[in-house]
């Protein structure tokens, strides 16, 4: 495909409808770190699917127009994460009507959980894959998996209300999340992969935490807050 000039800036157009593809919509796309594009797209004919691309070659991760292999998922219901090699993680309906956390590629599909909670999984290169989904009936959960199995690392319950925003992973490990606190409000929280702490809290100068914090490999957290005294601004915290 072409490369665009626009204000300094190469872009280059990844996947365009007009051909199999109808929408690309509700979804975001995602970027590995060599800058092949994760995202889910409407098909002509009906149906869904996962692709990987980098501006040249389009490559199919899941297709529900398939009837077996790669196509034995029926709906993706998330943005797709992807890895260096091209593996994809995302929430899911199967052929079966089982509804999960899976990870595609390599010609496979793999269930990672039977059950998963809003917006979407967060990944790194070890595979090692961060979402939210419903621990036991009436309860939500933060979750790590990776092939050993999955730890839960927070739940709702006495002390937490509830999760916003998607819990993201880095390449170490850890895992940031916001939860609302029954004791504490809103809060940022980091699990290091032993345990969890507060980044930071309502109790002080900040009235109100954004959804989405975010956290890079040396362990600093970004995020966005509004302050008691008025105004707003994005705060980073190493």
């Amino acid at each position: 495909m072409a490369t665009e000039a626009n204000a300094g800036y190469a872009l280059t157009p990844v996947a365009m409808t007009g051909g199999e593809f109808v929408e690309f919509g509700p979804y975001v796309a995602s970027i590995n770190g060599r800058g092949v594009v994760a995202f889910t797209a409407g098909l002509r004919g009906g149906g869904s699917g996962v692709f990987t691309g980098d501006g040249g070659s389009v490559t199919m991760v899941v297709d529900s127009r398939s009837g077996s292999g790669m196509g034995a998922v029926r709906e993706v219901s998330s943005h797709p994460d992807v890895d260096l090699l091209g593996r994809c993680c995302f929430y899911g309906v199967l052929r079966s009507g089982e509804r999960g956390v899976f990870l595609a590629g390599g010609g496979e599909v793999l269930t990672i959980a039977k059950s998963f909670g809003p917006l979407g999984p967060t990944m790194n290169e070890d595979v090692r894959i961060a979402y939210r989904a419903e621990g036991i009936p009436g309860q939500s959960a933060i979750y790590v998996s990776d092939r050993g199995g999955a730890t839960m690392i927070a739940t709702t319950g006495p002390e937490i209300s509830g999760f916003h925003g998607l819990p993201v992973i880095n390449g170490g490990g850890a895992v940031v999340y916001r939860a609302d606190s029954r004791v504490h409000g809103q809060m940022i929280c980091l699990f290091d992969g032993k345990k969890v702490s507060t980044v930071v809290d309502t109790g002080g100068e900040y009235a109100e935490l954004g959804s989405f914090p975010i956290l890079n490999d040396q362990g600093a957290v970004g995020f966005i807050a509004t302050l008691r005294r008025g105004g707003s601004g994005v705060y980073v915290m190493a």
